[in-house]
């Protein structure tokens, strides 16, 4: 059960079929943010592993990107369309990984990939 996928289906239905929505732009988000390294240990966690995040230069983004941080405000899909996640990053992520558990064939793990 991918209840967190449905949740986005969700809000892009519902942009898609509420008139003064069309055209406009939706973030379907949670309106936090988490850092990557802050992502690994949640994963880590509920995984029940205890693993060094290890970061590599050349996959850092550079000091002078355009984006240091993505945030998806989503108080225009509050307030326009009604919606809200129903599902928190956490119980997403422990619905990818048991999605991925059960799949492991479909996967190469370490061998980096873009």
């Amino acid at each position: 059960d991918f209840t967190f996928v449905t949740d986005k289906v969700d809000a892009f239905l519902r942009t898609g079929s509420y008139e003064p929505a069309l055209g406009q732009e939706i973030n379907a988000g949670s309106g936090s943010t988490v850092s990557i390294g802050e992502l690994a240990a949640k994963i880590l966690a509920l995984v029940g592993r205890e693993l060094p995040i290890v970061c590599e230069d050349e996959r850092l983004r550079p000091a002078h990107s355009e984006v240091m941080h993505l945030h998806a405000a989503a108080h225009k899909a509050r307030e326009l369309i009604g919606w809200e996640p129903k599902v928190s990053l956490e119980e997403g992520l422990r619905q990818t990984i048991d999605w991925i558990r059960d799949h492991l064939a479909l996967y190469r793990p370490g061998k980096y990939e873009v």
